[in-house]
């Protein structure tokens, strides 16, 4: 994968991301309290995250897998950093699912009320201010979750 960054939003320089076997493309970024930047896509059959620091991008991990038969096309739909982690919703082609990071690097699942399949009106989102924010719909309407988040 390629990033491109930039100090002021004007000039930008493309920056060469570690890549593993298989096909892999970044799919959302957000910058943690830290001032790293972490990228979150697909690689292959599975999710990776990549970590920049001052010494530049580092080896992704593999997190979750993409579903062997699909509905729709699996993706990463969200990125949040919270104040307990960063927390990513994903396709995997056949169901949204919910995942959460301290670091950035170990990855676990987190169980959510409600895991829509991929569909064309369904979806499964989080966002991060004071509070997080999940919503998600599966084809009977939105449903909203809203709360402080608590360390793992």
């Amino acid at each position: 994968p390629l990033a491109w960054t930039s100090p002021d939003g004007l000039s930008w320089t493309p920056e060469e991301m570690p890549a593993t076997d298989g096909a892999q493309d970044v799919h959302r970024v957000t910058r943690l309290d830290d001032g790293r930047l972490l990228a979150v896509g697909r690689s292959d059959d599975a999710y990776a995250a990549w970590l920049r620091d001052d010494d530049g991008w580092h080896d992704p991990v593999d997190f979750g897998r993409i579903a062997d038969s699909w509905r729709g096309a699996p993706y990463v739909a969200s990125l949040a950093a919270t104040s307990a982690g960063v927390l990513a919703s994903v396709s995997t082609g056949d169901h949204y699912e919910l995942w959460h990071t301290d670091d950035g690097r170990a990855w676990q699942r987190v169980q959510v009320p409600l895991e829509p399949q991929t569909a064309g009106d369904h979806t499964l989102m989080v966002a991060a201010g004071g509070e997080v924010l999940v919503v998600a719909d599966a084809g009977d309407g939105g449903h909203v979750w809203a709360g402080t988040p608590v360390s793992s």
